[in-house]
């Protein structure tokens, strides 16, 4: 019907330069995730892997670890405790999981926790 109304917009206290920009990823400080001792190393190969995993857990010698696997979503597709002797272990993955992205996170009853990513491609 072509009606029409007038309109006003509040523009007190606006900027009317742009924003600065952001500072660089370098600049930023991060705090630490980990309080006095090192993080452990955690490696997995091979990467990408077509289902079985060789998981290096050297840093949780003689000590039980939870390890859990987690899709690109977040969501957890695999929970597994295991007895290490300080070497490596092997790590077959369900035959169910999709190619992509996967974390893989392992936990050590003493609290030391590390992550890492995998690629899976069968």
């Amino acid at each position: 019907d072509g009606t029409g109304s007038e309109t006003h917009l509040n523009t007190f206290y606006c900027p009317v330069l742009p924003f600065a920009p952001l500072p660089i990823a370098a600049e930023r400080e991060t705090p630490p995730l980990s309080t006095g001792a090192a993080a452990p190393t955690l490696s997995v190969r091979p990467n990408p892997t077509s289902g079985q995993l060789r998981v290096d857990l050297h840093a949780w010698a003689g000590a039980p670890v939870y390890i859990q696997v987690f899709d690109a979503l977040g969501q957890r597709v695999l929970e597994r405790r295991f007895d290490t002797d300080g070497e490596g272990l092997g790590l077959d993955l369900p035959a169910n999981l999709a190619n992509g992205l996967y974390n893989l996170s392992v936990c050590g009853e003493d609290g030391r926790k590390a992550a890492v990513r995998f690629v899976l491609a069968r």
